[in-house]
């Protein structure tokens, strides 16, 4: 029907793997990602597409105090307005401090669905995440209250079509 907007189809090639071995990471500590790029010729997968969801892969060898409900990480987008340069911040602050990663750049969190077990991975999954067509450098927060041992982060984009 004309003047009809829906979703384009998932294509298996639009799974993005941000990271595949982000090594330990402390409890409310932050690391670096890399970048995505969802501008015209970027980041294979992610061109021009205005949905994000993404899926963390997590281990932990100590998982006292973890729990259904609770947060087991952060996860911020800052943006290079400007295609090229990005925001000024102190990674190795707690993001919300004073010179930390700014509340603007959080888009959402990982929440455990059940409990996790020791030495054995968890998959998570955010909510949807707003994307506009720009390079991205992306940020995850430990916020489970133990060091994890090591994660993987992965991101899906959809995008609408008009017809």
């Amino acid at each position: 029907m004309a003047g009809s907007i829906f979703w384009q189809e998932l294509a298996s090639s639009s799974i993005f793997t941000v990271s595949s071995a982000v090594g330990a990471t402390p409890n409310n500590s932050s690391i670096s990602l890399g970048n995505i790029d969802c501008r015209s010729g970027g980041s294979t997968g992610l061109v021009e597409k205005f949905v994000l969801r993404a899926e963390l892969i997590t281990l932990w060898n100590v998982t006292t105090g973890m729990s259904v409900g609770g947060n087991a990480a952060d996860l911020f987008l800052l943006p290079a307005i400007d295609g090229t340069n990005f925001p000024d911040f102190d990674a190795t602050n707690t993001p919300g401090s004073a010179s930390g990663i700014g509340p603007n750049a959080y888009v959402g969190s990982f929440i455990f669905n059940k409990a996790p077990t020791a030495s054995t991975a968890v998959r998570m999954v955010s909510q949807e995440i707003d994307l506009y067509p720009r390079l991205y450098q992306v940020f995850l927060t430990n916020r489970s209250g133990q060091t994890n041992v090591t994660s993987q982060l992965r991101v899906v984009a959809d995008q609408f079509q008009f017809s």
